[in-house]
C-alpha cells in the first residue's frame, strides 16, 4: 500500500460521517423526550389523584353535613311542636290541673305529631301530672326510665335524653323536653315528649346512605359512641363496623373524615378491608350522622383516573422508546469500524 493511500484512509476513518452525527443529535433528543415525557406524567399524575381523593372527601364530608343538617331539621320540627304543647297548655289549662281529655297535647298537628310514643307532662316537683295517651300511665315507671325524668325536670332548658329501649314497643326512644315558667320565673311545669328516634330521623339516612353504592351505609351515632339508629337491620347499640372510629369521632365531635379498617361478618356482602367514612355532629342533640362505603367503591374515580393515567403516560413512553431503539440502530450501521472493510482484498 502506498503512503498516499494510507493517509487517505487514516483521514477517512478519523472523520465522522455526517450521519452518525445525525444520529447522535437524534439520539439526544429521543432521550430527552424520554425524560421530559416521563417526568411531567409522574409529577402531573400524583397531583391530579391527590386533588381527586380530596374532593372525593370533601364530598362524603358534605354528604354526612346534609344528613347531620336533615336529622338537625327534624329535632326542630319536634321541639317546635312542644312549644305548641306549652302554648296549649298555658291557655287551655289553670295552674297545673290537667288538660280535659278531649283535648290532647299532641293535637296541635294533628296525625303529623312527632311524638307518637307519647307526652308526659312533669310538675314542678318533676312528678307526673298528665300523660297522653292515656294508657301510657299504667306503666309510665318503665317506660320513662327514672334519670330521664330527673334530667327534664332539673334542666332550665330544652333537653335531649340519650336514647333508650322502650319496653312497651321495644322501639329506641329519646325524650326531648321543654320546661314551662310562669311571669314570675317560677318552674310551672315540663312537658316531655317521646321520640321514637328510629322513625323520621333515619328515614333522612337512607338517600344519601344508597347514593353511595351496595356498601354504602350511615348510622346515628349517640354521644358515647354507639349506634342509635342505622340503615342497616343488623348495626345496633352493640353492633356495628367501625365501632372504635364511633367512640373517636363522637368524643371529639368535630366533622371528619377517615379510611377505618372494616371487619365484616362472615355473611356480610361486602368483604372489603377499608371504608371510607365520614362523621358530621348534631346541633340539636349530642348525636352525629356516620355515613361511608367501602374504600374500592369510594375512591373508583380515583382509580379510573389512574388506569387512564398509566395507559397513556406507558403509551406515549413507549412510542418514544420505540423511536429510540430505532434510531439507536440506524445509527449503529453508519458507526462499523474501519477494520471491518479492511479485509476486501485490493485490486
Amino acid at each position: 500500500m502506498s503512503p498516499i493511500s494510507h493517509d487517505r484512509e487514516s483521514s477517512t476513518a478519523g472523520a465522522t460521517h455526517p450521519i452518525a452525527q445525525l444520529c447522535r443529535l437524534l439520539l439526544l433528543v429521543f432521550v430527552a423526550a424520554v425524560l421530559v415525557a416521563a417526568i411531567p406524567v409522574v409529577i402531573g399524575g400524583r397531583n391530579v389523584l391527590a386533588e381527586t381523593a380530596e374532593e372525593i372527601w370533601e364530598a362524603r364530608l358534605r354528604l354526612a353535613s346534609l344528613a347531620a343538617a336533615h336529622a338537625d331539621r327534624g329535632l326542630t320540627e319536634a321541639f317546635y311542636e312542644i312549644e305548641l304543647m306549652a302554648i296549649g297548655r298555658t291557655s287551655g289549662s289553670d295552674g297545673d290541673k290537667p288538660i280535659p281529655a278531649d283535648r290532647g297535647l299532641r293535637s296541635v298537628l294533628g296525625e303529623a305529631t312527632s311524638f307518637r310514643a307519647g307526652v308526659v307532662v312533669l310538675d314542678a316537683h318533676g312528678d307526673v301530672s298528665y300523660w297522653e295517651p292515656s294508657d301510657l300511665g299504667t306503666d309510665l315507671e318503665r317506660s320513662l326510665p327514672g334519670d330521664v325524668m330527673a334530667a327534664a325536670a332539673e334542666s332550665d332548658d330544652r333537653v335531649v335524653s340519650e336514647p333508650y329501649v322502650d319496653p312497651r314497643t321495644g322501639e329506641i326512644v329519646s325524650a326531648l323536653s321543654l320546661p314551662l315558667f310562669d311571669a314570675n320565673g317560677t318552674r310551672r311545669a315540663t312537658i316531655v315528649g317521646l321520640f321514637h328516634v328510629g322513625g323520621p330521623l333515619i328515614t333522612d339516612l337512607v338517600a344519601p346512605a344508597f347514593s353511595l353504592g351496595a356498601s354504602g351505609h350511615s348510622d346515628l351515632v349517640d354521644a358515647r359512641g354507639r349506634i342509635v339508629a342505622a340503615i342497616n337491620p343488623a348495626h345496633g347499640p352493640d353492633a356495628g363496623d367501625h365501632p372504635e372510629f364511633y367512640v373517636a369521632v363522637a368524643l371529639a365531635r368535630v366533622p371528619t373524615v377517615d379510611t377505618v379498617s372494616h371487619d365484616p361478618p362472615a355473611y356480610s356482602l361486602d368483604s372489603s378491608e377499608y371504608h371510607v367514612m365520614a362523621y358530621a355532629p348534631l346541633r340539636m342533640a349530642p348525636w352525629g350522622v356516620a355515613i361511608g362505603a367501602s374504600e374500592a367503591s369510594t375512591m373508583a374515580a380515583v382509580t379510573r383516573q389512574r388506569t387512564a393515567m398509566v395507559v397513556f403516560g406507558s403509551s406515549a413512553i413507549g412510542v418514544l422508546l420505540a423511536g429510540l431503539l430505532i434510531v439507536a440502530y440506524v445509527c449503529r450501521s453508519y458507526r462499523r469500524p474501519a477494520d471491518d472493510r479492511s479485509g476486501v482484498p485490493e485490486g
